[in-house]
């Protein structure tokens, strides 16, 4: 299939909660429109696509073991955003569960999540917020402004998003990242 054809189905768009457009992935339907569009079996695609995530630990950038290493568990939180089993099974297999005291997967937005969690822990100060996305980025800050955001920004990176006042930081890899961290620590 074409890349085009790829990319037209590979998100699917909804209404959040507020009535806003959002997107998030599915593969049974971005397969589905895969099939409906070219007509074909997509079996083997389906095939290639669990063999794919298996082990989705290959796809991970070399720094993220060197960077969750030197935290304690019980200070890193992931939160994804795309409230799919298949999002479940790529975190599961990357083999970086065991770094975070706590996984969410939400279709809900990352700052409400933020939020949830500093009022649960009201005893943790300096709250860092570190993402590949400047609209997440974005929208974390001006919903929770005490949270320091660091916009990580990978030449190899698929994000090529202008940088905006909410961006506290921008740094190109998590060694980076780690230092701001570090200096800002109390």
């Amino acid at each position: 299939m074409s890349e085009e054809i790829f990319k037209k189905h590979y998100y699917q768009y909804f209404k959040n909660k507020k009535g806003e457009k959002t997107r998030r992935y599915n593969l049974t339907s971005h397969l589905a429109g895969v099939k409906k569009e070219l007509g074909i079996d997509i079996e083997k695609l389906e095939k290639e696509i669990k063999r794919f995530i298996k082990n989705t630990s290959e796809y991970v950038f070399k720094d993220v073991g060197f960077f969750l290493r030197e935290f304690k568990k019980s200070d890193l939180i992931l939160i994804s955003f795309s409230k799919t089993e298949f999002q479940k099974i790529k975190i599961n297999n990357s083999k970086l569960v065991n770094f975070f005291e706590k996984i969410i997967v939400t279709n809900s937005s990352k700052s409400t999540e933020i939020l949830r969690i500093i009022k649960s822990n009201k005893t943790k100060k300096g709250y860092f917020f570190i993402d590949d996305r400047v609209d997440y980025v974005s929208e974390v800050k001006k919903k929770v402004p005490i949270v320091c955001t660091i916009l990580v920004r990978r030449k190899e990176g698929r994000y090529k998003e202008p940088v905006n006042k909410y961006c506290d930081f921008e740094v190109k890899n998590l060694k980076e990242a780690l230092k701001i961290i570090k200096n800002k620590k109390v």
